[in-house]
């Protein structure tokens, strides 16, 4: 690119935040959030370059100034549980917030068996109707993947449970929340479900955390080996698909049962498996927001990865649990899993 373009390429980069612009913030800063107790409470956002940014809560405030790209960051003092309180952003507009706690904020993370519903649990019906819990929040991040670390991720917003939404709920994070409030004495509970059935665990830690570990350099051999067999994975995916088109509508015609529907392969680029790819949608979005720690259930899936999956998912487990404390800066907050036993790999079958 040479320097006309680059030039003009960066005013369009800088468009957005160059005339007056609207204080923006990521979608884990919205109403009926619960912030972490005992750790700074961290705001952050866009505005327009040089844009003066005040945030005021629990009858503090402090302010900034926009960069000249548009963003801005403010933490606030350390405080009790507690809530409802108010938060007030100020820029060109105000954003306000009357319904935030403080308490305990925990990511809920893994695979199929996280992101298992209340609804689906064993007696479910009565668990749906006691669950009126106006103090544990959750919030529901979408299934995305990208190639970076993004700045945002967007979901269902945080609610309060109720009866009316308990049953979408992740039935793992649920009980944990309940029991956990239960055993502190009513304290706010936050939960953040980030979560992707079936996917594997190098999806889930950056680049940087793969990378500073050389026993885990088979995965990204593997990764190029299976973008290699992509083409023809694909092309049979393809095949399968219009075969089963036409013995579905046959069954269907004449009132057979319909068979089962070719599974798309997941070892595809821009798909779940892509080493990082959920850690940049899913992961780092959240990290610049105080937690109290992460739960995490199973890692199967990569038992399927290679003919050394299972000891190579020991080391790459680890290598996870470090790069989130490493992305959240607050040391080694406690990190709580679960993992199925005599787990039999089966590549076939659901994880």
């Amino acid at each position: 690119m040479n320097s006309r373009l680059f030039f003009l390429a960066g005013l369009a980069l800088a468009a957005p935040f160059c005339a007056s612009a609207d204080v923006a913030l990521p979608h884990i800063l919205a109403e009926h959030m619960v912030v972490q107790r005992g750790l700074p409470v961290h705001v952050w956002g866009k505005a327009s370059a040089g844009e003066a940014v005040s945030v005021g809560f629990r009858g503090a405030t402090q302010a900034t100034t926009a960069d000249q790209l548009g963003r801005w960051s403010v933490s606030l003092a350390p405080g009790d549980a507690g809530g409802p309180f108010t938060m007030t952003i100020k820029g060109n507009n105000t954003i306000t917030f009357n319904d935030v706690l403080a308490g305990d904020v925990w990511v809920a993370s893994g695979q199929s068996n996280m992101e298992f519903k209340l609804r689906q649990a064993d007696n479910s019906a009565a668990e749906i109707a006691a669950a009126k819990y106006p103090k544990i929040r959750r919030m529901l991040t979408d299934n995305k993947v990208a190639d970076y670390p993004m700045e945002d991720v967007t979901g269902q917003p945080w609610t309060d449970i109720n009866p009316d939404n308990a049953g979408g709920a992740s039935a793992v994070a649920y009980f944990f929340a309940r029991h956990l409030q239960e055993k502190e004495g009513g304290v706010p509970i936050g939960i953040v479900e980030s979560f992707w059935g079936g996917t594997p665990v190098e999806a889930w830690t950056s680049l940087h955390g793969i990378a500073a570990d050389p026993a885990l350099m088979p995965i990204f051999g593997e990764w190029a080996k299976a973008e290699e067999a992509w083409p023809v994975a694909q092309s049979n995916y393809e095949r399968l698909m219009a075969e089963w088109n036409v013995a579905a509508a046959a069954a269907k015609a004449s009132g057979g049962t319909v068979p089962p529907q070719p599974a798309n392969p997941n070892l595809r680029p821009g798909g779940p498996f892509v080493p990082s790819g959920l850690y940049n949608a899913k992961i780092a979005p959240l990290t610049p927001f105080p937690i109290k720690g992460a739960i995490w259930y199973q890692g199967e899936t990569n038992a399927n990865a290679n003919p050394n999956g299972a000891s190579l998912y020991a080391k790459a487990f680890q290598a996870m649990i470090r790069d989130w404390r490493r992305a959240w800066g607050e040391g080694d907050f406690p990190f709580l899993f679960v993992q199925l036993a005599n787990y039999k790999a089966n590549p076939s079958g659901p994880i």
